[in-house]
């Protein structure tokens, strides 16, 4: 009986060519499930990204405010203009908004922008424009174009 066993896995050399199609077609089926949903990841940490960049400028511009200080740019609030590589923040104290604008170097597309606006009240709201539905940050709504 050991005889025969020794035969049939000797004559067992390696893979058929339709067992090495039928591998490659599964990596096919994962990499074109795989390649789309990593893209909405980078661009969902892309924008939180951005959200977070001038979300960490509210209480500096808060405190400028309530101390009559004249902002003119984001260095007044602690912040490099080049702290991002993935685009730029900007603030206008006129119209009492943060706005971060994401550059050609983004998965976003050029010229997305995240913004935070304060009202007379001192709330603040985030509204996105030119960022894909499923990217945009929590608390933050899509601008009419």
């Amino acid at each position: 009986m050991t005889k025969t066993m020794t035969r049939t896995a000797r004559a067992q050399g390696g893979f058929t060519l339709i067992e090495l199609l039928v591998v490659v077609a599964i990596i096919g089926v994962l990499a074109a499930i795989a390649v789309p949903q990593y893209q909405n990841y980078v661009e969902r940490s892309e924008a939180s990204a951005g959200y977070s960049t001038i979300r960490s400028l509210q209480t500096p511009y808060d405190a400028a405010i309530f101390s009559s200080d004249t902002i003119t740019d984001v260095t007044d609030l602690g912040m490099q203009s080049d702290a991002s590589s993935l685009g730029k923040a900007s603030v206008s104290q006129a119209d009492g908004t943060l706005t971060f604008t994401f550059n050609d170097s983004a998965v976003l597309p050029a010229n997305s922008t995240v913004t935070l606006t304060r009202d007379a009240d001192g709330v603040w709201t985030c509204t996105t424009a030119n960022i894909p539905d499923q990217a945009i940050p929590n608390n933050c709504s899509d601008e009419a174009p």
